[in-house]
């Protein structure tokens, strides 16, 4: 299945626009002439042609319409339409002729007008090639591919011996006409080609870029319970859309739960795996690191230990050569000296200032007395030797 068609009829040929699958670009344009009284023997050629498009949206031609500017109160869209319905023929002149079906340009006050039985025939010939999910006037169709030239008069293709002018402001529809005096489209410029595709074809291609956004609200060129089956067949396509993207969603979940259950059994295994492999060299790591906290717990025992004779000596060489110790005690490495000295003062500082001493304090306080015309002082102090300086 190829991808969206626009076709657009005019009275005497019929153009086709065929995009690619899933994309806008142009692949394909036809041309073929037709009878509008006889379209199923055109679309029985274009199927032979162009193969079954994925979805078909119809351009009709200026030289089938009637187009009137009207004023209408500011209400939505497709209610003004409904207004149009209710009294074509103050509208339209041909209403009183024959029955019309009707439509707004988007946000413009122009209306058209088209014969019914002529639009439902061609609905009903076109959908036995494809699915027909839109039908617009020609003008609105051309200017959706204009919208990006600039601002101005357009001359477009209308019936035979005539010529249609399409003025485009600010985006926007402003007028269309048409007249059979040729002189009255000579101030407006031909439609060029528009992204490789021939100017011609310019109704077509906006019919195929057609998307429901550009609709504004305004409805389908066709009747009344056609809108209502478009509308339920749209509906029905958006819950099938709607229950195909639940479903993908559920089963991706699914998929990437089972994907997760896959991956963590396999990670599982690999990693059973690999400590069967380095259990040898685990053992070995362990035995390791068991010698080294035993080195270690060696070390801070022989660095942290009780070292008497280091003690005593960093002592005796601390201590002036008058002080006397007359009693050392030791806990581990703290140590009480008491003893004499001329001046006891002196000695905290001292000691304090040896790098195998720290927390260096008095115990008690110091008394003076007299030996052999001599003044001595006691002393008691409290230290802890560092093992290492």
């Amino acid at each position: 299945m190829s991808g969206r068609a626009g076709v657009e009829l005019t009275p005497q040929v019929v153009r086709v626009v065929r995009l690619a699958p899933y994309t806008r670009r142009v692949a394909q344009t036809i041309e073929i002439p037709w009878d509008p009284l006889r379209p199923a023997d055109a679309v029985a050629a274009l199927r032979s042609r162009a193969g079954r498009p994925r979805s078909i949206s119809l351009a009709v031609g200026l030289g089938f319409l009637e187009v009137m500017r009207v004023d209408l109160p500011p209400v939505a869209p497709d209610e003004r339409v409904r207004m149009i319905d209710l009294e074509p023929d103050r509208f339209f002149a041909a209403a009183g002729r024959e029955s019309l079906v009707t439509t707004l340009a988007p946000e413009s006050p122009i209306a058209f007008g088209a014969p019914a039985a002529l639009i439902a025939a061609w609905i009903a010939a076109f959908e036995t090639w494809a699915p027909v999910d839109w039908v617009e006037p020609a003008p609105i169709a051309t200017a959706r591919v204009l919208a990006r030239q600039r601002d101005g008069a357009w001359r477009i293709e209308a019936g035979e011996d005539e010529t249609g002018v399409l003025q485009i402001e600010h985006g926007r529809i402003a007028s269309v006409r048409r007249a059979r005096d040729a002189a009255a489209g000579s101030g407006a410029r031909a439609v060029p080609a528009i992204a490789a595709t021939p100017a011609p074809f310019a109704a077509a291609l906006g019919a195929a870029k057609w998307q429901p956004r550009d609709a504004r609200g305004v409805p389908s060129l066709a009747a009344a319970p056609w809108r209502r089956r478009l509308a339920a067949r749209r509906r029905t396509a958006i819950a099938a859309a709607a229950i195909m993207a639940i479903m993908g969603i559920v089963f991706a979940i699914w998929a990437a739960d089972r994907w997760r259950e896959r991956t963590l059994a396999a990670l599982e295994d690999r990693i059973s795996r690999i400590e069967t492999q380095a259990a040898p060299a685990d053992t070995a790591l362990r035995m390791l690191r068991s010698r080294e906290a035993e080195a270690a717990t060696i070390g801070d025992v022989v660095t942290n230990r009780a070292d008497p004779f280091g003690a005593l000596a960093a002592i005796s060489a601390a201590l002036p050569r008058e002080a006397t110790v007359l009693s050392a005690r030791a806990s581990g490495n703290l140590w009480q000296i008491d003893g004499t000295t001329s001046d006891a003062s002196t000695l905290v500082p001292r000691l304090d200032r040896h790098a195998r001493f720290d927390s260096v304090r008095f115990l008690s306080a110091s008394s003076r007395y007299r030996d052999a015309n001599r003044s001595y002082e006691t002393f008691s102090i409290a230290l802890r030797f560092r093992p290492q300086p």
